[in-house]
């Protein structure tokens, strides 16, 4: 037995989602938020430049100047809480930025 098959010319596609832009950093009063954290692995305090920090969500270009700044005038960091003497960082920006940040001895 043998079956027929017939084409009608019609051919059901599903749509495809639209293709949005990459995200981009949002600036927020003159700061520039970063969306997503990109790096592999924890920044260290005592090393990172500026440019590093900003790449930690909530770390914008004010932000990392004063804790370079801050590292500059009283020395290395000794632990992650040493952020709160930090101008502009706070328990909730701690919290975020804990798991991101690690200090090591000098």
């Amino acid at each position: 037995m043998f079956a027929l098959l017939i084409y009608t010319g019609i051919r059901l596609i599903p749509p495809r989602p639209p293709q949005l832009p990459r995200p981009t950093p949002v600036e927020v009063e003159g700061v520039v938020v970063p969306l997503e954290f990109s790096r592999a692995g924890p920044v260290e305090l005592n090393r990172a430049t500026v440019e590093e920090l900003m790449e930690l969500p909530g770390i914008g270009p004010v932000l990392a100047e004063r804790i370079v700044a801050f590292r500059e005038q009283h020395g290395p960091f000794t632990s992650v809480e040493d952020l709160l003497q930090v101008p502009g960082i706070g328990e909730a920006t701690l919290e975020a930025l804990r798991p991101l940040v690690t200090v090591e001895p000098p």
